[in-house]
């Protein structure tokens, strides 16, 4: 099907702006409670704007960073690093806003580019892709450039019909952020539930670390790393030649706690698929939970932010980059004792668990048959009329 009345542009014919941001003078001493937001890499996801870790800056530090200051319906895309290509839109509610020099902040001309349509199309398979490869080319660290962006060749239709599939793919993402919201609020529940325990005791008590055996992966295999789930808190089904490293064989349902950067808590509920082998990266700790007790009550009380704290408390390192938790300190630290709640209690936090995986499987289940719509749509399988009727 030949696409009518669709252009081929640069990105950069279509902009009113594509650029990255700066770090403010002074680092973290211009970090304040209430002031301007700072947009960092770690806060993109593709088609989902994350606050966590979010932090704002003083009024001075604000003004010396006017150049990159965020505007409504800008498309924001992580330039460096492992995260590079994650592309959302700037959400509303965290204006006035700047962005780091990992960020880029690319403004369409509204007369010319719809955001959404911007969004769908750099987030599409063929295209990031491409923005994967450009971002390796010639560099110890990925990037991309301004020019990498502006140079990119997107496929235009009329900007009514770009609002047209905005629209149909908008319906889809809102079914994702609804199975992401499921996810989060029933975490936090079986979290919630875990503090009525009358007492604390060492996490030995309903936890051990499990002696996994270190592999070699080769096939497909199901990757637990941290930037998987830092992106999705799902594993990653990738060719196991492409891994260059050892990974933890799992086999039964365990909880994933990560030594490394305990500043951002990263606890992960993992259950290992059949016919698959799952490998986790070495920075997790595995743990299995004692007899009596379930894997999703281990994952509640180690996402409690009391433990979080012991953690931070016990870091070695004098690095962000670098700073670690001793394997052996974590049997010590102290958790809610969930054997001491009622069976009805305890049922319900192995449940709510269940269900925040579930939500995420849904959730991801969605992305795919959204990419792949937009890909038909793109290549003009199908027409977006024909989606909407």
């Amino acid at each position: 099907m030949v696409l009518e009345q669709w252009e081929d542009v640069p990105l950069g014919e279509a902009t009113l702006k594509i650029g990255s941001g700066a770090t403010p003078r002074g680092g973290k001493s211009v970090y304040v409670d209430d002031g301007t937001a700072f947009i960092r890499s770690q806060n993109v996801y593709d088609n989902r704007f994350s606050p966590e870790g979010l932090v704002y800056i003083n009024d001075d530090a604000a003004r010396a960073l006017n150049g990159v200051t965020v505007e409504s319906g800008d498309v924001l895309i992580d330039i460096t690093g492992e995260s590079v290509t994650r592309t959302c839109i700037a959400p509303p509610e965290c204006l006035p806003a700047r962005v780091s020099q990992h960020v880029a902040i690319i403004r369409p001309n509204q007369e010319k580019l719809d955001s959404r349509f911007l969004t769908a199309t750099l987030l599409s398979p063929p295209v990031k892709a491409y923005l994967n490869l450009l971002s390796q080319a010639g560099a110890t660290r990925r990037a991309l450039t301004k020019r990498h962006l502006q140079e990119l060749v997107i496929a235009l239709p009329p900007l009514v019909e770009q609002r047209r599939i905005a629209v149909v793919l908008g319906a889809l993402g809102d079914l994702i952020d609804t199975d992401h919201r499921v996810a989060s609020t029933a975490s936090r529940l079986a979290t919630a539930l875990c503090v009525n325990a009358s007492s604390n005791v060492p996490l030995r008590v309903l936890a051990h670390v499990v002696a996994t055996k270190q592999f070699q992966p080769c096939g497909m295999v199901d990757h637990y790393s941290i930037p998987v789930y830092d992106s999705s808190r799902l594993p990653e089904q990738v060719d196991g030649s492409t891994i260059k490293s050892a990974k933890q064989r799992l086999t039964t349902p365990s909880v994933l706690v990560s030594r490394l950067n305990p500043q951002t808590m990263r606890v992960w509920m993992a259950y290992p698929s059949e016919g698959i082998t799952s490998g986790a990266s070495t920075e997790f700790v595995v743990l299995g939970p004692c007899d009596g007790v379930a894997a999703e009550e281990v994952w509640a009380v180690c996402s409690a932010p009391t433990f979080q704290d012991q953690m931070l408390a016990r870091v070695t390192g004098t690095t962000g980059s670098h700073q670690r938790v001793d394997k052996a300190a974590l049997a010590s630290l102290l958790v809610s004792d969930v054997t001491q709640l009622s069976a009805e209690t305890r049922a319900a936090v192995v449940s709510l668990v269940q269900e925040a995986h579930e939500s995420l499987v849904a959730a991801q289940d969605l992305s795919l048959a959204r990419d792949e719509l937009l890909s038909l749509i793109l290549s003009g399988a199908i027409r977006v009329d024909e989606v909407a009727a």
